[in-house]
Parts: C-alpha cells; structure tokens; sequence
C-alpha cells in the first residue's frame, strides 16, 4: 500500500521523463510555428511552457500612446497566458502535455500535510488517501479552450485493440509505461485516440513514440488502462522525431 501511496509522487517523477523527450531544452527540441510549411496549413500557435514564468519580461522602452493601445497586455510573471480561442480555432496548436493542464490545478496540495512516508500499509489513513488520490486522477480537469483544436501532440501509443499491430484505437500518454508498467498519469495527461475515417487501422506496437494530428475535443473516455480526459479525433499518426522540419501533407 505505500507505495501505492506514493502514486502521485511517481507520477511527478516520471513525468520528467516526457521532458527527455518531449520537452524542449529552450526552444531546440520542440517542433517549431515554421517547421509547418505554410503552403498547406495555416501557420501553427505555439504556447511554449518553458517561456511561460518569463513572459511579461521585457526590456523596459518607451511607448507612445498609440502604441501602448496596440500592443495587448503582457500576462504577469508566472502565468499561463491563456490559449487564443476564435480567431485562431483553424490554426494548427503544437501542444506540450502541461499546456493540457489547467493552471491553478495543484493535487499537489491536498498532500501536503501528510507523511506518506511514515504510512503503514494497512493504516486507515493510508486507505483514506489512496481513495482520495484514485478520485483526483480520475476528475482531473480538462483545458476547455483546446476543444474543437486543430492539434498536434507527441506521445506513447498504448493500444487497446487484443491483435498486434492492427490498431484502430489507442491511449497516447507522456511517458513510457503509463497505464502498464507505473501507475496511469491523471485524466488530463491521458488522450483516447480514435481514427477520422471509419475501419482506419494503424501499424502500432506499445509503446511506439508517435506524433498525433487531429481534432481535440474535451470529450472523457474510460478504458482499463486508464480514464482519459480527452478524445482526439486523428487525420494523422506518425513516427516521432525530435528535429528536422514536419512536413504535412
């Protein structure tokens, strides 16, 4: 039981794993707006988590009016700006996994007065919290503005079709082992993957590293493996690389 206890500090740290792969090292490993070539999709919007405790940081200029009346305001130190909605509802969103979870969501918080630690297995108070964590993982919350997003996410497949290789649907998750090997990530870090065209299959091994391109819609999902918090609606499922250009069809 304690180290069922201790799902939620796993989960912390293998998340960081993602980062390896999935999360840039200032902006050298993340896909970038101009590897999407503009001739067959619109230009993409990127949200750059690792920017985000730096924006409204900027060198101090002088602005005239005009130009302060232009210029929309910078969000605060340590905020996440919020994701553009109408205007760019069309626009190709290059996502990172924490830009899918909203800002002010901190599990974190509701351990912090307890010692997992010092737990004993059979502790009623371990039992307690560990109901407690399963229902939090479960109700994670969701982005809402990323439904009905044109949207492009890197990850590892988990079919759940029973025959190898032929895969129609699938659970993409941020770090390797999620929902087989370590406990399931929450909701909102587990997207249910279903294809755009009907009898659709895909060449898919656990654990493939694949990019996914699709309609995001903020739409739940309960499998075995894990309770997913949204559904991705695919155009396009392929290989994972971490540099060079994308090219789209």
């Amino acid at each position: 039981m304690r180290w069922t206890l201790s799902i939620f500090f796993a989960f912390l740290l293998t998340a960081g794993l993602a980062a390896l792969l999935f999360y840039p090292y200032g902006q050298s490993q993340r896909p970038r707006a101009t590897d999407v070539e503009p001739a067959t999709v619109a230009p993409a919007v990127v949200s750059p988590p690792h920017q985000f405790a730096n924006e409204g940081k900027r060198q101090a200029r002088t602005e005239s009016p005009a130009e302060s009346a232009a210029t929309p305001p910078e969000p605060e130190p340590g905020v996440r700006p919020p994701l553009r909605a109408a205007a760019d509802k069309e626009k190709l969103l290059i996502l990172d996994w924490e830009d899918m979870i909203p800002p002010d969501w901190q599990p974190d918080l509701f351990f912090q007065d307890y010692d997992i630690d010092q737990l004993d297995d059979d502790d009623d108070l371990a039992i307690e919290l560990l109901d407690k964590l399963q229902e939090i993982w479960a109700a994670a919350p969701v982005v809402e503005e990323l439904d009905g997003r044109k949207v492009r996410l890197p990850g590892f497949a988990v079919p759940l079709d029973a025959e190898p290789g032929k895969v129609s649907e699938f659970l993409l998750v941020p770090y390797f082992g999620a929902c087989i090997h370590v406990p399931p990530p929450p909701a909102n870090q587990i997207v249910y993957i279903k294809a755009a065209r009907p009898g659709e299959l895909f060449e898919l091994e656990l654990f493939d590293t694949v990019w996914v391109q699709g309609t995001m819609h903020t739409a739940g999902f309960s499998a075995e493996l894990g309770e997913a918090g949204y559904t991705m609606i695919v155009d396009k499922v392929e290989p994972y690389t971490d540099g060079g250009a994308i090219v789209l069809e």
